[in-house]
């Protein structure tokens, strides 16, 4: 019973630390990289920038931040003709590995 007792207070603490902790996600960040890849003999070279998003409450205050996954083909000469795909997932994991493969 006694050892119970003392497993029961050591959990409570850890779980009342745990919970005190704040977490902080920066509400404007973007990482930038540089790929190509060879497709049928052709050498494409595209940018990734992935970053959050931040979302505003009314009194400008961010409340939320969205995570995204940006390509784009290096060397177009006129983006305005270029098309625009937006994809969104269906969640945090394995939904998001097949949204950057396919």
């Amino acid at each position: 019973m006694k050892k119970f007792t003392l497993f029961l207070g050591i959990s409570i603490l850890t779980f009342q630390f745990t919970i005190s902790q704040e977490r902080k996600l920066p509400v404007d960040t973007v990482v930038t990289t540089q790929h190509s890849v060879t497709i049928n003999g052709t050498a494409i070279n595209y940018t990734a920038k992935t970053g959050t998003q931040p979302v505003w409450d009314e009194m400008g205050k961010p409340v939320a931040a969205l995570h995204y996954t940006y390509y784009t083909r290096n060397n177009v000469k006129d983006r305005a003709s270029r098309p625009l795909l937006i994809s969104f997932n269906g969640g945090p994991g394995s939904g998001s590995v097949w949204m950057h493969l396919a």
